[in-house]
């Protein structure tokens, strides 16, 4: 019966043996399984080699599985915390149009932007505070007015402030500091105005680990500025009469992160005794951030290699006007790879900035992260040998100079001579013995000595390794937004050097060229004048303050109500549904007839 028992257990076809090897297939990676092959075919493990520079993870979250803590700020910059008064006041009426004359609505935003800015721009933490007016010629039946902020990504909200500046719970609107009655009648006729502040912008919003299979899914990034992110403040006017017709009127809003770069003392670029030290990957080492990359290609019927570290001073952060130094040590086998591409001439130097497509990668760096950005050019830099020191500022730039033959011999006492026989033999390097007339064949007489000639010359005794060391420099362009990462979106820089030379083609990895990458952050920087921050709270002050824009005036009649504290809303623009559109600057251009 036993023997039954197993017979009836075990599968008829081996089914089961079929889908553990099938299983053990897929979870395995490509990377593996290129390896894999590569040991089987070659019957060893595969040399590592120094290609295409890593991905960029600057500004990635930390993912944790309980609530995360608050993340420090990046290494080498310091958030702005000496924000100052307001400068400037922003408004905008509803009809929209300013040659209207029915003007019974008005917003007004108190902020932080230049005189030709035609939106308010705000800092770190700011608080949104601003007016709303009305202006009524008659009666209305006007339930509450409300006003919000928010921040919408293409992922989805990020933020939402709202504040009731009125409701009927509030009481007569003739009478405001009263004892709150509810106010039953319609909203009576003449010039109001409803101050309020909304809760402070946050330092920092939760992120969602794109993948589903972890258990650590919870992370926090920098607010990201605005761009793709769309900041707006509006306010909406809620009737309730059965005929009446709820109103809304926004402003788009620009948000900015203040960081300051914080100084970093100059290091001489690290000592690497042999190419052996090189790191395979970024690496930090001696104050200096070290990219490897490489790459192989032919001069001629040459086949060469080239390898490179590219660095730049740690931390590389940098903000507008700065000039971003850089060092580039380049190695090569043969020598006239190096004549070729280690001359300035052959590396051209830019700053780049990239946007990432709608993908998981801006949250979740990793190798698939350069292909889902869209790159662009934006400054110039310049390269010169080291040894040879910084040339001078209008100095033109130095021509790109050519071999006289592509595929001349890395070694000018070697050359290349060959040898007819088996299919197996190739190209064999013979030393040059023009003047040998001896009988024996170029063989000598036994010496009775031993001597370093008795060596033999094989390829590894043959191959000298050859250096070249560059430096330069680029200066930082202006940028906007600066560097962040949100859910599916994000802008980051880097410096890119691309190394190229019409005698050398490239053939790995694919590309015009040896390409050499290191990321870096940029923040963003302004100069702020105006008084202290208590000044925010002086009615006095705000009312002298530059308006651009148009906005409701406020007679000796006008009814001041005190100031609305807001807060954080759960639901978009504080719950209330969009009726209005938002638009960009103080007003829509006005339509002219055909």
């Amino acid at each position: 019966m036993s023997l039954l028992r197993d017979i009836l257990k075990k599968p008829k076809d081996g089914s089961a043996s079929k889908k553990r090897d099938t299983a053990s297939i897929k979870s395995a990676g490509a990377r593996s399984l290129v390896a894999s092959m590569y040991s089987l075919a070659v019957g060893g493990e595969r040399v590592k080699k120094r290609r295409k520079p890593d991905f960029s993870d600057l500004g990635a979250p930390v993912w944790y599985h309980e609530t995360p803590p608050t993340p420090p700020d990046m290494p080498g910059t310091a958030p702005r915390t000496d924000l100052c008064a307001y400068t400037i006041a922003h408004a905008t009426v509803l009809p929209l149009r300013i040659e209207d004359k029915n003007h019974w609505l008005s917003l007004t935003l108190f902020n932080h932007a230049s005189e030709s800015s035609l939106a308010a721009m705000y800092h770190n933490e700011a608080r949104v505070a601003g007016e709303v007016r009305l202006f009524l010629e008659k009666t209305k039946n006007i339930s509450s007015i409300d006003v919000w902020l928010a921040a919408i990504a293409p992922a989805g909200q990020i933020i939402s402030l709202t504040a009731n500046v009125w409701n009927r719970h509030k009481g007569n609107p003739l009478h405001p500091g009263q004892k709150p009655v509810l106010f039953k009648d319609k909203f009576p006729q003449g010039t109001y105005i409803f101050p309020f502040e909304l809760p402070p912008l946050p330092k920092f919003v939760p992120v969602t680990h794109p993948d589903n299979d972890t258990r650590k899914t919870k992370g926090l990034v920098l607010l990201p500025p605005s761009g793709k992110i769309n900041y707006t403040c509006g306010v909406g006017v809620r009737r309730d009469s059965v005929g009446g017709i709820n109103e809304d009127m926004d402003m788009i809003l620009q948000y900015i992160p203040l960081h300051r770069p914080l100084p970093r003392p100059r290091t001489p670029f690290p000592f690497l005794a042999s190419r052996e030290d090189w790191p395979f990957k970024r690496e930090t080492i001696g104050g200096w951030v070290l990219s490897p990359f490489g790459g192989r290609g032919r001069i001629g019927t040459q086949i060469v290699e080239v390898e490179g570290i590219l660095g730049v001073q740690d931390p590389a952060v940098y903000t507008v006007g700065q000039v971003l130094e850089f060092g580039l040590l380049l190695w090569s086998k043969s020598a006239d790879a190096l004549k070729l591409l280690g001359q300035p001439a052959a590396v051209s130097v830019g700053y780049y900035k990239a946007d990432f497509l709608p993908s998981s990668e801006a949250l979740r760096p990793r190798e698939q992260s350069r292909l889902t950005r869209t790159l662009e050019r934006t400054a110039e830099g310049r390269a010169w040998v080291a040894d040879s020191g910084r040339p001078k500022d209008g100095e033109p730039a130095p021509e790109l100079v050519s071999l006289n033959s592509a595929g001349a011999a890395a070694s000018p006492s070697l050359k290349a001579k060959s040898v007819s026989g088996s299919s197996r033999m190739q190209n064999v390097w013979t030393p040059d013995n023009n003047e040998d007339s001896s009988p024996m064949n170029g063989e000598r007489p036994p010496s009775p000595t031993d001597s370093i000639e008795d060596l033999s010359l094989d390829g590894e005794m043959n191959e000298t390794e050859h250096f070249q060391r560059l430096d330069g420099e680029i200066r930082i362009p202006p940028c906007r937004p600066a560097s962040y990462r949100y859910t599916e979106i994000g802008r980051e820089y880097s410096l890119q050097l691309h190394i190229a030379h019409p005698q050398y083609a490239h053939i790995s990895p694919t590309g015009p060229g040896l390409i050499a990458e290191v990321p870096i952050w940029y923040v963003a920087d302004r100069a702020l004048k105006g008084g202290p921050v208590a000044l925010n709270d002086d009615p006095t002050y705000l009312a002298a303050l530059p308006l651009k824009g148009a906005t409701i005036l406020a007679g000796e009649d006008a009814i001041w109500w005190p100031k609305t504290v807001g807060e954080v809303a759960t639901q978009g623009r504080g719950g209330k549904p969009k009726l209005g559109q938002s638009f960009t600057g103080l007003m829509p251009p006005v339509r002219e007839g055909p």
